[in-house]
């Protein structure tokens, strides 16, 4: 299974299972809502493992899958309800 990270770019078949994996939010009431383009199917989510090192944050992976051929853009929009900002990271996937 092919695997990048968040912000990265990954060029996969169409119809194969990808991982793109992100790391949580530091502090709490963090949300990720994650932006799907039309293409690419979100699969599901792995939990994460418990981090071994202090003050780390944890791993979550994110499965994906092509339905088409195309360039694509996931975005991890990430923000906690009480703030109006919102922190974007894009994952460029291009599927053959």
């Amino acid at each position: 299974m092919l695997c990048t990270t968040e912000g990265n770019t990954l060029e996969v078949p169409t119809s194969e299972t990808f991982v793109v994996e992100r790391r949580s939010l530091a502090g709490g009431g963090a949300r990720t809502e994650i932006e799907v383009p039309d293409g690419i199917v979100h699969v599901g989510t792995r939990n994460p493992e418990p981090t071994t090192s202090f003050g780390g944050r944890p791993i979550i992976k994110e499965l994906f899958q092509c339905t088409r051929a195309g360039k694509f853009e996931i975005r991890f929009v990430s923000s906690r309800p009480w703030e109006k900002a919102k922190y974007t990271i894009i994952t460029t996937i291009i599927c053959y």
